[in-house]
């Protein structure tokens, strides 16, 4: 179980992959195999997960890094990833945020 807790160094990067119609198995099987293949072995990853959006329009990923530095780091590596996918994605949209506020029960 993944913790989103305000840990005050530890950020997230949040994609939000926008896919031409009848593509998203293909961009979740990409994007399974760039945080495995990839973003694992990354210096500062501590954890991952994808979502798909019900309509099948949408992917969205979530990486928790270390620190800023490392989440940064990772632009540069997810931009050339992602140039292998651009035929069958409408607009991705990704960037880094902190932890305000976790509420649960």
């Amino acid at each position: 179980m993944i913790d989103i807790s305000n840990n005050e160094k530890t950020v997230d990067l949040i994609n939000v992959i926008i896919v031409k119609p009848g593509y998203q198995q293909h961009i979740i099987d990409n994007v399974r195999d760039i945080l495995n293949q990839i973003a694992k072995k990354r210096p500062g990853f501590i954890s991952s997960t994808v979502y798909k959006s019900l309509d099948g329009t949408q992917v969205v990923y979530f990486i928790r890094w270390r620190n800023s530095d490392d989440g940064l780091a990772w632009f540069e590596t997810i931009r050339d990833a992602l140039k292998l996918t651009k035929s069958v994605i409408e607009k991705a949209d990704y960037h880094l945020y902190e932890v305000v506020e976790t509420i649960s029960l």
